[in-house]
């Protein structure tokens, strides 16, 4: 089974519902695109196929560099 990401309106659409139902008097909205995006698509975000979030592949990857 493929894994399905949620969309960076996904994301703004859910942020909406829940402050319209759990944030009375306070401020909803997006306050930077483009940091929604990064952290939407940072799950995505692939090296030699593998997810940059396991560590041992983060550390194999900066050692790799020197």
């Amino acid at each position: 089974m493929a894994t399905r990401y949620l969309s960076p309106r996904d994301v703004a659409v859910i942020h909406f519902m829940v402050m319209k139902k759990y944030g009375e008097g306070e401020q909803a909205g997006i306050k930077d695109q483009g940091l929604l995006e990064s952290a939407v698509y940072r799950p995505q975000q692939t090296v030699f196929v593998k997810r940059l979030t396991q560590p041992y592949l983060k550390r194999q990857l900066l050692c790799s560099n020197r």
